[in-house]
């Protein structure tokens, strides 16, 4: 799998590399951790006969598919994403599918619909690379009408870990990751903060072990990225690579990041 970086995610339309990035996140999203937080989800739902969803930070769709097929052919879905080279392909996935979906480029921190106008609105991974997610959390809720079902799933950024055995230099280069990938590296207590008095509010919680490949790719490119910003030496990288390798001969990486689901009632 091709080098994975997150930090291209920030504030910005992906618009190189779209192939490598859209098979890196489904890699990670075939985490049985991930997955199991996505069932806590849907057992999370109480929607009306023909309900209108809203999927923020949609990306290429991936879970937006999957919501238009569980759904009645009345349901009405919609995907909101500020990348067009992401929406290009789930618009293709869509079609490909025969699923109609309305898939829109926009901002999460300014969405681009009435108030109260769906009755299912979930965000995943879209918040921690946005300049305000406060914003975009009452966003969501402002769109959403009363009694509508919400869930929000991302991670706790500064958890992200490797069995790399320098310790002393995986602390170092982890922690040049967690304060340059993303906008935001400790997102729970915010989101926390914006719904907890909703009624129906819950949290699940699940340690998301990366995939093998992927975990490989991205703290690889974890130590390159620490290397050509100057945090770590050459001698430095090269310690890492060759742990990492180590690792990954006898398929031993273990990369582990946590993740949150916030699911509430407008």
């Amino acid at each position: 799998m091709d080098r994975f970086s997150l930090s291209k995610f920030k504030g910005h339309s992906v618009d190189a590399d779209t192939r490598a990035y859209i098979a890196a996140l489904e890699a990670f999203d075939s985490a049985v951790q991930i997955q199991e937080l996505k069932q806590l989800e849907q057992k999370s739902l109480a929607l009306p006969q023909a309900p209108k969803v809203l999927d923020v930070g949609c990306g290429f769709g991936l879970e937006t598919l999957r919501i238009a097929r569980r759904l009645a052919s009345s349901a009405k879905v919609c995907g909101l994403d500020v990348s067009a080279n992401f929406l290009a392909e789930a618009k293709r996935r869509s079609n490909e599918a025969g699923l109609k979906i309305a898939f829109e480029k926009g901002d999460a921190q300014r969405l681009p619909f009435a108030d109260n106008s769906f009755d299912y609105v979930r965000a995943e991974r879209v918040l921690i690379y946005l300049k305000d997610p406060e914003l975009a959390l009452h966003e969501i809720q402002r769109v959403a009408s009363d009694g509508a079902c919400l869930a929000v799933i991302e991670p706790d950024f500064s958890s992200t870990n490797i069995n790399h055995p320098d310790r002393k230099l995986a602390r170092k280069i982890l922690t040049y990751e967690v304060e340059t990938a993303v906008e935001h590296n400790a997102l729970p207590g915010t989101i926390d903060a914006s719904l907890r008095d909703l009624p129906n509010y819950s949290i699940a919680t699940r340690v998301v072990i990366m995939p093998q490949e992927l975990a490989y790719g991205y703290f690889d490119s974890a130590g390159k990225k620490a290397l050509a910003a100057g945090a770590v030496t050459g001698s430095e990288l090269t310690r890492w690579s060759e742990g990492l390798e180590a690792l990954a001969r006898e398929q031993c990486v273990f990369g582990t990041v946590g993740y949150f689901l916030f699911t509430a009632r407008a």
